[in-house]
């Protein structure tokens, strides 16, 4: 409550009084808030404060105040009783009349209807600050979410997004909200979405995980998971809520997936069918021996020689497939500083007899002391199946060399033979498991290239291939010096 006085005395004993006294019942102004019938008293005097007093202390400092008029009017405002004006006169004599009640009347209204405004105001400003806290914690759990989130009206407009929309499409979420989508992404893609959101505002009904191929602002291609919510909002807008995920990565994975499991069922039936083959071929050979062709002198031994080159062939397919099962396991490779010179060298000479059986002429250009940090087993492996292929495949009487030379930070290596050629069409999947190009007699079982590739490529090189059909075939492959 308030309360002032022309002598600011009286103003601080009166503020006192309603601190230490505060009205209470059959005092005036507890009445008039009570009953809200305005109050006028002309005869204030030392008998209205003995009454009125609640203890000598109090009825001194009525006394204080001096005897004289009082009047009361109620303050209401829409049918709430606010408090209670009151006008008073320290003076004996003078009076208030009822032209003074009626402009105290007029006064608490006019007070009411302030009372009233600043307390609308301020539930209004309260109300406001609640809707900005409100607002502020909703925005910070949008921009919390890592999908993206768009409500846009029927037209297709922006109504709000989120910080991982925003930052999806390059702008700032205040530059985007209010704009049309046609204005933020091609218009290709924004019709197409506009004709999906329409639809889910016509029925009325969500649409959950739909998966769809899109285009980047970039251009680029790209995975959405969506969920379409509609909505109709309190100033009757029609629109939808679209959770946008970007599956890129998990697309491209379940891919990949699928193309390891494709490619390790055709891997199994490849070698199956390649087990097949030699193993019918020696158990014909040992039936036939069996049977009665041991005692054949001039048969015997052809059978025996069928045997040993099929039991080669199923050696060489059970040493690549162990290679590659060995670069797929975890343990990889095991590289050392190796002379790399010396193991071409080596590989060189170890098929130097079969190049003098083929009537091949063999050669190798080698700078001395190269050196590389590499496995070296498996490099020599490698090497091995080029320099064998180059003899194996070559004309009789032809040529085929190998290389090493050294560029910058790598080292290439080269095996080329004067065979066939490969056709240019089958240079592509060359180095694909069970992919064979037709150049000559003796086809292997289509894995030994590939073994080579995953060798080079654990070792964190590349390996392609050269040719000419009646020209011969390079075979490349590089690697870092480590």
């Amino acid at each position: 409550a308030g309360a002032a006085d022309s002598d600011p005395n009286k103003t601080r004993l009166l503020r006192r009084l309603r601190r230490l006294y505060p009205p209470g019942p059959g005092h005036p102004i507890h009445d008039v808030f009570q009953d809200g019938r305005p109050r006028l008293d002309n005869g204030v005097g030392d008998e209205f404060f003995k009454a009125m007093a609640k203890d000598e202390r109090h009825l001194r400092m009525m006394q204080r105040l001096g005897a004289g008029a009082y009047l009361c009017v109620p303050i209401e405002a829409h049918g709430e009783r606010l408090g209670v004006l009151t006008l008073g006169q320290g003076r004996s004599g003078v009076s208030f009349s009822l032209d003074d009640l009626s402009l105290a009347q007029e006064l608490g209204r006019r007070a009411a209807a302030a009372i009233a405004n600043a307390r609308t105001h301020r539930r209004a400003q309260e109300a406001e600050a609640r809707l900005a806290r409100g607002n502020s914690e909703l925005q910070f759990l949008l921009d919390s979410v890592p999908a993206m989130i768009w409500y846009k009206d029927d037209l297709n407009r922006v109504i709000h997004c989120n910080k991982a929309a925003a930052l999806w499409a390059g702008l700032p979420a205040a530059e985007i909200v209010g704009r049309s989508a046609y204005e933020i992404f091609s218009r290709e893609e924004a019709a197409r979405f506009h004709r999906a959101d329409l639809e889910v505002i016509r029925s009325g009904q969500p649409v959950r995980g739909q998966i769809l191929e899109c285009k980047t602002l970039a251009g680029e291609t790209c995975w959405m998971q969506l969920d379409r919510f509609p909505f109709n909002d309190a100033w009757g807008r029609a629109g939808v809520v679209i959770f946008a995920l970007e599956i890129t990565e998990r697309i491209a994975a379940e891919r990949r997936l699928e193309q390891k499991e494709r490619a390790q069922r055709d891997l199994v039936a490849n070698v199956s069918h390649e087990f097949r083959t030699p193993v019918a071929a020696i158990h014909a050979a040992a039936e036939t021996l069996l049977g009665g062709a041991l005692a054949d002198p001039l048969n015997r031994e052809g059978f025996v020689r069928m045997i040993g080159a099929q039991s080669r062939r199923l050696g060489g397919l059970v040493e690549n497939m162990l290679t590659l099962s060995f670069l797929n396991s975890k343990e990889g490779l095991s590289p050392a500083r190796v002379d790399v010179s010396r193991l071409v060298l080596g590989v060189t000479q170890t098929a130097g007899p079969l190049a003098e059986a083929r009537g091949i002429k063999l050669s190798c250009g080698v700078p001395y002391g190269l050196t590389a940090k590499v496995d070296e087993t498996h490099l020599r492996q490698a090497l091995d199946h080029l320099l064998s292929n180059a003899l194996l495949y070559n004309r009789p009487g032809g040529l085929a060399r190998v290389e090493l030379v050294p560029m910058g930070t790598e080292l290439k290596f080269t095996v080329r033979d004067t065979g066939p050629g490969i056709p240019a069409k089958a240079l592509k999947g060359l180095f694909e498991p069970f992919v064979r190009a037709e150049r000559g007699a003796g086809a292997g079982p289509g894995l030994g290239l590939c073994v080579v590739r995953r060798i080079i490529e654990a070792h964190g090189g590349k390996v392609w291939a050269e040719s000419r059909l009646g020209r011969g075939s390079s075979f490349h492959f590089s690697i870092p010096r480590g």
